[in-house]
């Protein structure tokens, strides 16, 4: 009775988190254009499935594209046969994947420490700034933490299970979630899977606690989902093993195969300032774990798998040659939770807030004071758009200073927590509305500008520039014409014959062969263009960012 009780009561608090977090990841989700380039990469891949027919081979711009695996691909391919193809569907899989992350730490948190616990931490998650950017933007690290975090989770749980069907479900679910995020980004989630169990039983001597292993089941469940694939693709092309495995991962790694280069210390900022307003009680929730893993021996083994977590991914990262700001979002799971206890002490009395509200009201104090000194460096452009929205988020860290220490004045530790939580989504909320017009490097309106003045037969060329939505908002591959075209090169190089990027001698016949024909361009291709003595173009889009020419006057509304 007590198990079923206990059962219900998770799973209510489940779908209240998922009906809560749906409305905050789901505001003004599809007020904006795609992002170029990554939301544009990540929806026309999935298009070119769809359209083809084929699910094996995933191809950019009519290219063979073996960078990234294929089950985001899927997903986002089942999306546009749901839903069609719009901003908000594609921003659906995020959206799902920040929400199931949320209650993943819910139920590990509850599982490991107690039900306040699971809420603070689930709480702390939806509302860093980084987790709960990346749960509107279509890109993989969102899913591949998601799922990475789901297989830590079960990890820790399966290891304090005792023997039986249960910790047999435990392990079988490890198998799973790390066979799927595997199969969303590679072998990343087995490294840091395997570091992070590792270093733990290793540091604390507890070979014996993972018997019994039930390897054999798990990893054949591990391979019935990674296998398939990676065979099939295998077999249709035989250089994708050398391109997936050795270049974009141990080359990815190891090399500047990229050009990703930042310092070792890249991380640290992105961790402080993507993990806010919690970054503020971080000190205080290492201490605390550290405290809890000496002075309680049932939680040593919690407290430290966690803290090995999160170091483990800074270091495994800050040792790469290829740094991006989304690849530290792994860490945040568990750093919710070393927060989230603090937080859950703190609403029982045991312990204080107000170190981390003095933190929290001097870096908004820092932000005010750099705003003073930095905002004439916001390019104009930039600052008319946004200026109403930064005025505003500029206020709420002033209040940022205040209210936080009034809260503690009035209502001690809960009015801390309520005062940030209040000015942290008050925030989220004007970024969420700012985003709208922060678009100049999307092409959606020079894409709709071709499809309603220019005939439905005109050809549309990319020159010496790869805007990445403009295949998706034309519903079309794309040629390129002397383009840098990086990422194509090897899918170019493999099958010449699609003839997707061309050389200027081989395009300006097309040009003045007497076919409607429009050119897109970045403005620091305009010299390029300029150079040719009988390019007389007729301009579609002025766009700074994004110029459309065509040879023939496009049809007047």
């Amino acid at each position: 009775m007590t198990t079923q009780s206990s059962l219900s009561s998770y799973f209510k608090d489940s779908i209240f988190l998922v009906c809560i977090l749906g409305v905050l990841f789901g505001i003004y989700l599809g007020n904006r254009p795609f992002a170029a380039p990554d939301e544009g990469r990540y929806v026309e891949i999935p298009r070119e499935m769809v359209v083809t027919g084929d699910y094996v081979t995933p191809r950019l711009n009519g290219l063979k594209y073996f960078e990234k695996p294929v089950l985001f691909y899927w997903m986002q391919a089942g999306m546009i046969h749901l839903f069609g193809m719009s901003e908000w569907a594609m921003r659906l899989l995020p959206v799902f994947f920040g929400i199931l992350g949320c209650v993943f730490v819910y139920v590990a948190a509850r599982h490991l420490f107690d039900r306040l616990t699971g809420w603070c931490s689930a709480v702390v998650l939806a509302t860093s700034f980084l987790y709960f950017g990346l749960s509107r933007l279509i890109v993989l690290d969102m899913a591949v933490a998601v799922l990475l975090a789901a297989a830590m989770w079960l990890f820790i749980m399966g290891v304090q299970a005792p023997p039986g069907l249960g910790r047999r479900w435990y392990a079988w679910g490890l198998g799973a979630a790390l066979g799927l995020a595997t199969l969303t980004k590679g072998l990343m989630s087995l490294c840091v899977f395997g570091g992070v169990s590792f270093i733990w039983v290793l540091g604390n001597n507890y070979w014996k606690r993972l018997l019994p292993l039930y390897w054999p089941s798990t990893l054949l469940i591990f391979l019935l989902i990674t296998a398939p694939w990676h065979i099939l693709v295998s077999l249709k092309n035989p250089e994708f093993f050398d391109f997936y495995f050795i270049r974009e991962h141990f080359e990815r790694y190891l090399t500047n195969v990229h050009h990703r280069t930042q310092p070792f210390w890249f991380f640290i900022p992105i961790l402080l300032v993507g993990f806010m307003p919690w970054t503020a009680f971080l000190w205080t929730g290492f201490k605390n774990m550290i405290s809890l893993g000496r002075s309680d021996r049932a939680k040593r083994g919690t407290a430290s798998f966690l803290i090995i977590w999160v170091l483990f991914i800074l270091f495994f990262f800050s040792f790469s040659d290829s740094k991006l700001i989304t690849y530290i979002v792994p860490a945040f799971p568990p750093l919710a939770v070393i927060v989230g206890v603090v937080l859950s002490r703190a609403m029982r009395g045991e312990t204080s807030l107000l170190p981390g509200a003095i933190i929290y009201a001097s870096i908004s104090s820092l932000v005010v004071i750099a705003y003073q000194f930095l905002h004439a460096k916001i390019p104009a452009d930039d600052f008319a758009a946004l200026s109403s929205h930064i005025h505003v988020l500029l206020w709420t860290f002033v209040a940022g200073v205040f209210m936080p220490l009034l809260g503690w004045w009035k209502w001690k530790n809960k009015g801390i927590l309520v005062a940030v939580l209040v000015i942290t989504l008050t925030q989220l909320l004007v970024l969420t509305m700012g985003a709208k017009n922060a678009t100049r490097v999307s092409a959606k309106k020079t894409a709709q500008a071709i499809l309603t003045h220019m005939p439905a037969n005109t050809k549309v060329f990319l020159y010496r520039s790869y805007f990445q939505d403009l295949p998706v908002y034309l519903n079309r591959t794309v040629p390129l014409v002397e383009s840098y075209g990086g990422e194509l090169y090897f899918g170019a190089s493999q099958e010449p014959h699609n003839k997707i990027i061309l050389k200027e001698n081989n395009f300006w016949p097309i040009w003045h062969g007497g076919e409607p024909v429009c050119i897109v361009t970045h403005k620091r291709r305009l010299a390029h263009l300029e150079e040719h003595k009988d390019f007389t173009p007729h301009t579609l889009v002025d766009n700074p960012d994004c110029y459309a020419f065509c040879n023939q006057p496009p049809a007047k509304e």
